[in-house]
């Protein structure tokens, strides 16, 4: 994730699964990321990781599964 103003690296997500969809909620508290295996993934923005690269795991995220 990057900064509209600035252009500057503030976050590096990197998944597990093939990302194929990445939403954010109205306020960009929230992000969704879909997978190529049907799972869904949200991660909470609001208390961001203490580095700028963030490996998501499990215990990091709430997964939405069933959407084959």
């Amino acid at each position: 994730m990057y900064s509209l103003s600035t252009g500057n690296l503030l976050l590096k997500l990197i998944f597990n699964e093939i990302p194929t969809s990445i939403v954010f909620d109205s306020p960009c508290w929230q992000l969704y990321v879909g997978t190529s295996t049907g799972t869904v993934k949200q991660f909470n923005l609001k208390n961001p990781p203490r580095t700028l690269n963030q490996h998501v795991e499990e215990k990091d995220s709430t997964d939405f599964v069933g959407h084959k």
